[in-house]
């Protein structure tokens, strides 16, 4: 790599996903330069990956890290750790100005296809200083990660409603499932999980809900309950599942996302008065609060990794990540051959370990202001 350039994973074609080189980011007024230590792999990646892209892009949303650099006034100092809210609203147009920021008619998000900003899969990314959050000691670096999906669970229950004494249906033993499984049962709700995985499955039931194997050779059972969430979207039949399983005037709330003209049972909708509510990525402080969930440890995540690899090793990554058992799969941009053991065990620790060691230079440092 030349002097000015860091090593990055870059999504060119169709799951063509490699180690490449990219400028080192120089910061703005208003903006951070992160030190990327963890990001983890979403479901909207694979999407993003079965499509071809104009020119080399930084994929990665969902990750945290250290402060490196910033430029203009700053709550920061250099080495903070922090968790980074993957969207990037306006705060001017209606939704913004109403509370319902998920909806920015600007929304930008780092690392997704299209016109976006480059994602968290490379050693540093340059942020909006705003969607900085400072990382409490008690959250580990991987488990940070975890913030933006947690955030879109903790939206999700909102809309979900008191859940103590309801039954409640997850459909879907994903990521987002597990844990919005967990926020439901911390709230009082009798929480069944459904999956075909029988690994999704186990971690479901090691976590304290009712496990039902939805797969082809199990039938789904009758089922009767106020709520159910609908998490596997695409082609999956777990909408119509939802709908068969939700009792009269129940609440079906759709997180996944399903391509244009998704069929659904209607006659079972109107019949049964059913309220069908589809929901989109996640606030402000839902954010904030999955952090501060996250700091406390109030939520069992570590039977979701399914692995941890450094960016040399993207192809291992990749395939844990396509692997039907995998849960959450979580790269550490500046270990292995970009870093060094240590920065491993700081992913994992639970607090600050590089504070006081020496740091390479870092051109973004001479950058702008």
């Amino acid at each position: 790599m030349r002097p000015n350039e860091m090593a990055a994973i870059l999504h060119t074609d169709p799951w063509t996903v490699r180690l490449g080189a990219a400028p080192y980011p120089v910061p703005e007024p208003g903006e951070a330069v992160i030190r990327v230590a963890a990001v983890g792999f979403c479901g909207s990646d694979g999407h993003d990956f079965d499509t071809a892209c104009k020119r080399p892009r930084i994929p990665g949303h969902e990750f945290c890290g250290t402060i490196e650099a910033v430029c203009g006034e700053s709550p920061f100092t250099a080495h903070d750790r922090v968790a980074v809210d993957p969207v990037i609203r306006c705060g001017r147009c209606p939704p913004c100005r109403t509370g319902q920021e998920n909806m920015c008619t600007s929304v930008k998000v780092y690392g997704c296809l299209g016109n976006q900003p480059p994602g968290g899969m490379a050693q540093y990314v340059k942020v909006v200083m705003d969607n900085c959050l400072p990382l409490p000691a008690g959250a580990s670096f991987t488990h940070a990660t975890f913030a933006d999906p947690v955030a879109v669970a903790l939206h999700a229950l909102e809309m979900c409603g008191e859940p103590k004494g309801r039954a409640c249906a997850v459909f879907g033993a994903g990521t987002i499932g597990l844990i919005l499984g967990q926020l439901l049962m911390r709230g009082g709700a009798r929480v069944i999980a459904l999956d075909i995985n029988a690994k999704h499955l186990e971690i479901a039931a090691g976590l304290g809900m009712e496990a039902l194997d939805a797969n082809g050779d199990n039938p789904l059972p009758p089922l009767s309950v106020d709520v159910a969430v609908e998490l596997a979207g695409g082609q999956a039949p777990t909408l119509d599942w939802a709908i068969q399983s939700a009792k009269r005037t129940a609440l079906i709330v759709c997180v996944a996302q399903r391509p244009k003209g998704a069929w659904i049972p209607y006659p079972a909708v109107s019949r049964k008065e059913l309220r069908l509510r589809g929901l989109y990525a996640q606030r402000r402080q839902n954010f904030k609060d999955a952090v501060a969930m996250i700091g406390n440890n109030e939520l069992v995540l570590d039977p979701l990794i399914s692995g941890a690899f450094g960016l040399d090793d993207i192809e291992q990554a990749i395939s844990c990540f396509r692997s039907a058992d995998s849960v959450k799969t979580i790269l550490l941009p500046n270990a292995g051959a970009y870093g060094g053991q240590e920065e491993v065990k700081a992913s994992f620790a639970h607090t600050p370990s590089r504070a006081g060691q020496p740091r390479p230079a870092y051109p973004a440092m001479r950058g702008r202001g």
